[in-house]
């Protein structure tokens, strides 16, 4: 009897203590995914160009002067990546202090990091290994230097937003009137090839756009088209309502064989669901091919 009551008093408290177990075991693996995702950050403390190349951030003077001409018809190919992060991850990434983060100006709240592509890689691949985050990589655009670049990558769907009402002698009718909305992404760049080989980017245009909804609006006729022949009792009109995040970067120089990672401070992605609060970099590359 002794014994089945201790028998009974060692299962009990094995399973007793089971949930505790599993708790303490899902915290610490918790943590260490933190303290990967801070090791990965402090990795990227930057290497010797780097730390160069946001000192000439601030000092313009250092900076090569433009090429007049292009007697060798070099040209930019130009890359971006556009990421959306949690603002637990956004945090963690911009307070990092190995991540070495600079005002791009005093009139843009934005900040820069300029990454070499072991570091570029290291980066992409931290954001990839958290399922919250995304990457929308565009197609790399290859201009003549001097050139603006355009990239669109859009769907075109058209709404019924209102009519126009065209009155006869013995019939009214309703010509519709059509409104083609854009949902997609457009993406401009022109860059400017520096004597040393490095690429000034004038200006970086990314805009997005989402049709969230379609709303349908119904309304009658009024009574002087009713008595017409043919006229409509009730008409519906459309109209969509569209999300839209546009932003333009500043003048920034990137050296030669460099990506400049750039921060924007306060800016959501459009369509989330109430409580996410995801937070957007932006990750331009462009790289010089000479014949």
């Amino acid at each position: 009897m002794r014994r089945c009551i201790l028998l009974a008093l060692l299962v009990a408290s094995i399973i007793g203590t089971a949930p505790l177990a599993q708790a303490q075991l899902f915290k610490k693996k918790e943590s260490a995914t933190v303290s990967q995702t801070r090791a990965i950050l402090k990795s990227l403390t930057p290497t010797e160009a780097e730390a160069k190349a946001i000192a000439n951030l601030s000092d313009k003077s250092a900076l090569a002067g433009e090429i007049e001409s292009n007697p060798n018809e070099a040209r930019i190919s130009f890359g971006c990546r556009f990421i959306s992060v949690e603002e637990s991850l956004a945090k963690m990434i911009v307070d990092e202090p190995a991540m070495s983060w600079s005002e791009c100006s005093q009139e843009t709240p934005m900040q820069v990091r300029f990454l070499e592509e072991v570091n570029v890689q290291k980066f992409i691949n931290l954001i990839l290994s958290d399922r919250k985050s995304s990457v929308l990589e565009t197609p790399r655009i290859t201009v003549p230097f001097g050139e603006e670049g355009l990239l669109e990558d859009t769907t075109t769907l058209s709404f019924v937003t209102s009519v126009c009402p065209i009155v006869g002698d013995d019939i009214v009718a309703y010509q519709p009137v059509i409104t083609d909305c854009k949902q997609g992404m457009i993406f401009k760049f022109k860059a400017t090839l520096l004597e040393d080989g490095s690429c000034r980017l004038d200006a970086c245009q990314l805009e997005t756009s989402r049709i969230l909804k379609v709303s349908e609006f119904t309304f009658a006729a009024d009574e002087i088209t009713e008595t017409k022949k043919g006229a409509l009792k009730k008409i519906t009109v459309q109209q969509p309502v569209i999300a839209t995040f546009s932003v333009t970067t500043p003048e920034i120089v990137v050296p030669e064989g460099m990506s400049v990672l750039v921060a924007f401070q306060g800016i959501q992605t459009i369509g989330q669901e109430k409580g996410e609060s995801p937070k957007t970099f932006m990750l331009l590359s462009p790289k010089v091919l000479k014949p």
